[in-house]
């Protein structure tokens, strides 16, 4: 049986016309009721029956050949496309699910038939809208069912097309459900824009679909005349389009893709118009769209033509003329549910009490009681009866099941089902009393007990051998309600000969189970069980019960770090029993240490490998050294060659940006190893055997020991946090309730040859100044001894911790040691960037990176274009249409420059001569028809030197010596060793502003944003002029920062106290903070139309609202605005509106070439 075979099988005659009727009918009830999908698959099979024989349906079925015709054009249309060896003959065991449109084209070859077929047509299209969303509609894992069916009706009947368009719902994955456009553009091609056809295009809600009629998805290329131009050309029919448009919407809205979208912004008229005609720009980018909208159409623009109907259509509707789907609905109505208190026992209890014996089950949940009414509890297809009885929680159910609703569905995600329950049996007693009419209780003991009892019944009624382990996790672990023991005991099903047996054979096995989860960490909980299981039953130490001798020899890295474990314990205590040899014995083989360096090696490029870029594996020799290193008594190779051979092949975690930037993603000096940082950090088990093993005086702890050091001196951080997280009391940040118990896990770290510094480095990273204050100060005041003079024991103890701080911090994360440093001027103000020549260093280091991202987005072609003043077109432009095109004699193409360079690509190089374009230089031409090629062209005046232009392009496509010139440039600004003009002139040609980065490329990292609060005040002020002046995107150099920059310039005024910084509420400094900026800025000499940005997009500030006051009464709002883009002008607008003096200033706008900002503009002003 195939993947997407079908378990309903409609049987019928397909000669038999009432035959053909029932199977319709029974097809149109299961699309109604809902059962025609199992699992969002389409699950209905129609086959032919002829007396005792049952066949699946062949396309020679059909005997009318028009209406098999209409079945193959509608196969070829799908994304599997038709295939005659695929189709004309279905066997079996084929998986090819085309019986759909077979019935239709059946039951279509009955003229009585037609309105049973509509009916069931109209009911495919209505479970289409109602779940909008092609994950609810696959028939296969390429093809969604419906659309053959309804192209055959509409190619049968051209006034039946509405419905096809009307399937092909807005939220449309066309990435899985790709080629599904065609549908409609083939009817476009076949029959033209007749009236039918353009009410296929005023039906269809999908704006892709409609647009793709006639053009193509990307681009303004068409493939038949766009519908737009057909209206241009046929006034009479452009009357008839807005008629039945509007009594398309008066009728049926327009479904929006989906809850997420802007109720009040969105104008549905505005959706058709803008898909009329080709768009040369980004159908998504609201600019490009705005820009596309106000283009002259027939009487107005686009835009004004659309706005003016939908307001004649809106005001003959009472309601919008946009819906939702109802499946849509049912989220918002979801998302919006505030639950109180309650309401998720309010929502099960009816359930309970809809159950046998109900009242009395509920008598059992409250106080235990009743017990026989759970022993007598049937199994109960629990989602029927919730549907039936409980609907709240029929609701929850269909909220979060994914792949069904049966028993099993409901128990893999029962954790999820009663969340809500569960939280609230968690309450304190005063929040307890506001659901103490649904469920009574007097402590906190008793409503866990209710929920457990409230568990007892789930699990009777649905009947599983078990809970899915994440609810033990939260039974055991996370709320510690059970022992492991009570919980398979309680909610498992353990035979009953040699009970107590086979529970702890259960509790052994659950228990290897997650040390052997590679996919978890291992964490103090799941320890602390191993011990308490362990010290209950030293035979269970040994490994011989945890798996059958056949396979001994698959003991997993897990049951290795378990052995570990055990042993290290038994060492602590001083204890030895028979099972410590054993496991001794167990851990002195090799198989441990293969398995350890084998997994290394999955995250290592390998000749061969997958993945492996040629020239870059490891040779089979150096795999053997390599696993030899972890094996053999005496290595060959020693440590360092060791991390040499690491470094040249380990598959790195680095930052990866533009498909080919790297950057280490944790500090300069501190490599990222994959093998050391996956997703779920598979070889923290391997650095705990090592960690366990290395101190015991047995063999096997000197190739652990060997291991242990190895990785240290390759991550010491990396290897401190994931042993770190093992003793944790958090699951993921290291943290500890018990500071004795800290101190004692970092001092054995020590131990282990981890230098201090390093630990405190660690340890400082994960404190927060703002949660830890206490904790983040004492760092700081340590750091601070490092310059004290006291020749003392302490003293020199003191600086000599320091320093070692100061090594640490050069492995942590780049963001926590530039914040780090950034507090601690603040706080000892005599350790300031100026005098910090490492930090003076990591800014140089991170300006770099940023410009080398920055550059990355500008081609060389681009800046020449920039540098030299020239028009960059695009090959097909119409200015190059004006002139003839010839190609020059001495014509260069890339192989003159860098020989096999890529990036002269569809890049050319024209003169205008005056009589013609002369192209010169490019990709190799046999013609001069640009417009038949793909790319770009620079078109340059005539009477350039060539060969200088060219010798320039060979410059730039050395992008290193590029980013070297500009980065030189603006460290010789900074110094106040470059004029501004100079330095912004080349900013401004080699940056494109649009792709300004100056953020972190990763949380973890720095970016010259880090370092803006640090700069002396002079260098600051010249950076944020550069890069403020540059794009608008320069103001994210302060963007998260504004008010960290605010109080730091408060502490340096001794306004206020370092701790109460710390320990302040940004939120309440907003308003003082961009007060703050504006100032500056104003200082700065910054563009007043970025200034102008920047406050329309933080007008709830009243210095940003003063500062629109002041641009309006000096005269410059009007050129300032024309730099925003429409939606910021809207704010704008309002903004003033909204102030005082403000609306005598709104004329400005009332010719604006928006009609959205003229509208409000006549609001306010009428």
């Amino acid at each position: 049986m195939h993947q997407f075979d079908k378990s309903i099988l409609i049987a019928f005659n397909p000669h038999d016309s009432e035959s053909l009727a029932a199977a319709l009918l029974q097809y149109q009830q299961h699309l109604e009721d809902g059962s025609a999908f199992r699992k969002q698959v389409f699950n209905i099979e129609f086959v032919a029956v002829q007396g005792d024989n049952q066949h699946r349906l062949q396309l020679s079925d059909i005997s009318d050949e028009t209406l098999r015709t209409y079945v193959r054009d509608a196969l070829s249309l799908t994304p599997d496309g038709y295939s005659e060896s695929s189709h004309e003959a279905i066997e079996d065991n084929d998986p090819v699910y085309i019986s759909e449109p077979i019935l239709f084209a059946l039951a279509l070859q009955f003229p009585q038939l037609q309105e049973q077929v509509i009916h069931c047509a109209r009911s495919i299209v209505a479970y289409a809208r109602d779940n909008n969303d092609t994950a609810d509609m696959w028939l296969d894992d390429m093809n969604v069912f419906g659309a053959e069916a309804l192209y055959i009706l509409a190619r049968s009947d051209l006034n039946y097309l509405p419905l096809l368009a009307q399937f092909f719902i807005p939220y449309w994955d066309d990435e899985h459900a790709g080629e599904y456009h065609k549908f409609l553009a083939d009817v476009v091609h076949r029959y033209g824009w007749c009236r039918e056809v353009i009410s296929a295009y005023i039906w269809c809600d999908n704006d892709p679909f409609r647009y793709q009629m006639f053009g193509h998805e990307w681009g303004n290329e068409s493939h038949y005349q766009p519908l737009g131009e057909y209206l241009r050309a046929n006034p009479q029919e452009y009357l008839w389009f807005k008629q039945a448009l509007q009594n398309r919407l008066l009728d049926t809205p327009k479904m929006m893709e989906s809850v997420h979208h802007d109720d009040e912004a969105h104008n549905p008229v505005l959706d058709f118009y803008l898909t009329l005609l080709p768009m040369d720009g980004d159908r998504f980018d609201d600019e490009d769209c705005a820009e596309f909208a106000q283009q002259h159409f027939i009487h107005a623009s686009l835009e004004d033509e659309a706005l003016d109907l939908q307001n004649r259509i809106q005001a003959q509707s009472s309601t919008p003329l946009f819906c939702y789907s109802a499946s849509d609905l049912r989220t918002r109505e979801s998302m919006d549910r505030e639950d109180a208190w309650g309401d998720g026992l309010r929502r099960v209890k009816p359930l309970i009490l809809a159950l046998p014996q109900g009242k009395a089950l509920w008598h059992y949940v409250y106080d235990g009681s009743q017990q026989d009414a759970l022993q007598q509890l049937p199994v109960t297809e629990l989602a029927t009866l919730a549907k039936n009885a409980a609907p709240e929680f029929y609701r929850d159910l269909q909220d979060e099941l994914i792949f069904g609703d049966s028993n099993k569905d409901i128990c893999d995600d029962l954790p999820s089902v009663l969340y809500s329950v569960r939280r609230e049996l968690q309450s304190d007693d005063e929040d307890a009393e506001d659901f103490a009419d649904v469920l009574a209780s007097d402590s906190e003991e008793q409503r866990a007990q209710q929920y457990l009892r409230l568990l007892d019944i789930f699990y009777r009624v649905l009947e599983q051998n078990e809970f899915p382990d994440g609810m033990r996790e939260r039974l055991v672990d996370d709320d510690e309600l059970l022992t492991t023991a009570e919980y398979f005991r309680r909610f498992s099903r353990i035979p009953a000969e040699d009970q107590e047996k086979a529970l702890q054979q259960k509790v052994l096995h659950s228990l290897l189970d997650e040390f052997c989860d590679m996919d978890e960490r291992l964490v103090k909980a799941l320890l602390q069980r191993a011990q308490q299981l362990i010290s209950s039953e030293r035979t269970l130490a040994n490994p011989a019960h945890w798996a059958d001798e056949a396979a001994q020899s698959d003991l997993e890295i897990g049951h290795f770090a378990l052995m570990a474990f055990i042993l290290h314990n038994d060492w602590q205590q001083n204890f030895s029993d028979e099972q410590t040899p054993v496991l001794a014995e167990y851990l002195q083989q090799d198989n441990v240490w293969l398995k350890a360096a084998n997994l290394s090696l999955e995250r290592f490029y390998i000749e061969g490998g997958h993945y492996c870029p040629e020239g870059r594996g490891m040779s089979a020799e150096q795999v053997q050294l390599f696993r030899d290193y972890f094996c053999a008594q005496q290595p060959v190779l020693n440590q360092q060659q060791m991390i040499d051979l690491i470094n040249r092949y380990a598959q790195r975690d680095d930052c990866t940006r533009r498909s080919s930037l790297s950057f280490n993603q944790f500090s300069e000096l501190q490599n990222g190893y994959y093998f050391l940082n996956d997703h779920d950090d598979d070889y923290q088990r391997i650095l705990l055997i090592c960690f366990w093993l290395q101190c015991l005086p047995l063999p096997c702890s000197v190739p652990a020991k060997r291991i242990w050091k190895l990785m240290i001196a390759l991550a010491p951080v990396r290897v401190t946090r994931l042993v770190m997280q093992a003793f944790s009391d958090d699951s993921y940040d290291v943290e500890f309730e018990d500071v004795l118990q800290e101190i004692n896990h970092y001092e054995a770290l020590e131990k282990a040859g981890i230098n201090q510094g390093y630990l405190m480095a660690f340890q400082l990273s994960q404190c927060q100044p703002s949660y830890h204050t206490e904790k983040y100060v004492s760092w700081l005041v340590q750091y601070a001894a490092i310059d004290d003079t006291d020749t003392s024991m302490f003293g020199s103890r003191s600086r000599k911790l320091a320093q070692e701080l100061q090594h640490g911090l050069r492995y942590i994360n780049e963001a926590d040691k530039i914040q780090f440093y950034r507090l601690l001027e603040l706080r000892h103000p005599r350790f300031s960037y100026s005098n910090n020549d490492e930090l003076q260093h990591d800014f140089r280091y991170t300006l770099k990176r940023n410009l080398c991202l920055c550059l990355s987005l500008k081609h060389w072609h681009s800046i020449l274009a920039s540098e030299r003043g020239v028009s960059q077109l695009n090959c097909d432009s119409k200015v190059l249409s004006k002139k003839p095109l010839r190609i020059t004699a001495d014509y260069h193409t890339r192989e003159d420059f860098v020989p096999g360079d890529m990036t002269w690509l569809g890049v050319w190089l024209v003169e205008d001569i005056g009589d013609c374009y002369e192209i010169f230089a490019g990709p190799e031409l046999q013609q001069a028809e640009l417009h038949q090629c793909r790319g770009d062209v620079l078109l340059f005046k005539g009477g350039i030197d060539r060969s200088q232009v060219m010798a320039r392009a060979n410059e730039l496509l050395d992008s290193e010596a590029c980013l070297q010139q500009l980065y030189q440039q603006i460290l010789n600004y900074l110094d106040g060793n470059a004029a501004y003009e100079q330095t912004a002139t080349l900013a401004e040609h080699y940056l494109l502003g649009e792709g300004l980065e100056l953020e972190a490329p990763e949380y973890t990292m720095t970016g010259v944003d880090s370092f803006i609060w640090m700069l002396d005040e002079a260098q600051r002020d010249r950076l944020a002029r550069l890069f403020f002046n540059n794009n608008y995107r320069g103001f994210k150099l302060v963007r998260d920062t504004i008010v960290q920059g605010y109080l730091s310039d408060q502490v340096k005024q001794g306004k206020i106290t370092f701790s109460d910084m710390l320990e302040a509420d940004e939120d309440d400094y907003e308003e003082q903070a961009a007060a703050f900026l504006l100032l500056w800025l104003l200082r700065l000499d910054i563009r007043p139309e970025h200034i102008l940005l920047y406050c329309v997009k933080n007008q709830q500030f009243e210095a940003c609202q003063h500062y629109v006051l002041a641009l309006a009464n000096d005269g410059l709002l009007k050129s300032c605005a024309a730099f925003l883009h429409t939606e910021n002008r809207a704010t704008l607008v309002e903004m003033l509106a909204e102030q005082n003096n403000g609306r005598s200033f709104l004329s400005i706008f009332a010719k604006d070439k928006a009609r959205k900002i003229r509208d409000i503009v006549a609001r306010f002003i009428s």
